[in-house]
């Protein structure tokens, strides 16, 4: 909330990108259950549709890379979300791997910054033609 309010914001809902919560992201399950993911993105779609001027926080970090269910549901909530034409901001300088850091790896001292969401899933696209 310190930084919400720090930078003219009432406050943030959190979204989570999976519906499995883990303290380390090395317990999340490999896989999760495709009805839960839905859910989890009905959830998402339902906050986006009812909270006026939303402007939506990229923040989850390296370990977005852990699980492929993940990237996934990034692009789903993209999809999701994009018919509202919110805005994306991340919090700080991006991580060396070009992901929005997340909020337990955040300074005070930074600031928001717009977030291309389509810049980033562009370049994971290129990233994993170029691995195979």
């Amino acid at each position: 909330m310190i930084a919400a309010r720090g930078h003219g914001y009432e406050g943030f809902v959190l979204v989570n990108l999976c519906p499995v919560r883990a303290t380390d992201c090395r317990t999340l399950p490999e896989m999760v259950e495709p009805g839960l993911l839905k859910a989890n993105l009905d959830a998402v779609g339902n906050v986006a549709a009812s909270v006026h001027d939303l402007i939506l926080r990229a923040a989850w970090g390296a370990p977005i890379l852990m699980r492929p269910f993940l990237v996934n549901a990034v692009v789903a909530i993209r999809a999701c979300v994009e018919r509202f034409q919110r805005g994306w901001r991340r919090f700080g300088p991006l991580t060396i791997g070009g992901h929005p850091r997340h909020p337990s790896r955040l300074s005070y001292a930074w600031t928001f910054a717009p977030f291309d969401r389509a810049d980033y899933l562009e370049r994971f696209r290129r990233a994993a033609e170029r691995r195979r």
